[in-house]
């Protein structure tokens, strides 16, 4: 478990429904995710078994892993194409919409017409960097 993982954690072990929160605020965070929330939410368990509901945990922990998904899909690239001209963050702005263009570029290019199943298989097998966020 990361260490800023179980620093939140800790932070949330007054009652079960901050436990719950804690797990829902974990699985949120961008590279932390999935791979964070599930042990904290089997520590919470531990902690205190005849109050904390570990399927509900994981429930929660899905929902706040979803969550931040479809802001990301709608509103990602808007937010960098709004930010490409910009002084401080123009050149990182630009360096990301040129590196996922050519990230797609390059997948289309591999898979051909099995793009649908490479995608699937990437988003399908946990690796790190996989997640939500990344």
């Amino acid at each position: 478990m990361s260490s800023l993982a179980k620093a939140i954690a800790q932070a949330f072990t007054k009652n079960t429904m901050t436990q719950y929160l804690g797990c829902f605020i974990i699985s949120m965070i961008p590279l932390i995710e999935l791979r964070g929330a599930i042990p904290i939410a089997y520590w919470f368990r531990g902690m205190n078994p005849e109050h904390f509901n570990i399927v509900l945990g994981y429930v929660i922990i899905a929902i706040g892993n979803m969550l931040p998904v479809p802001v990301i899909f709608f509103f990602a690239r808007k937010v960098l194409e709004w930010g490409k001209d910009k002084p401080v963050i123009g050149k990182f702005f630009t360096f990301c919409l040129e590196k996922g263009h050519k990230g797609g570029v390059k997948l289309q290019a591999k898979a051909g017409r099995g793009l649908f199943v490479a995608l699937l298989l990437f988003v399908g097998i946990p690796l790190p960097g996989t997640g939500a966020w990344t």
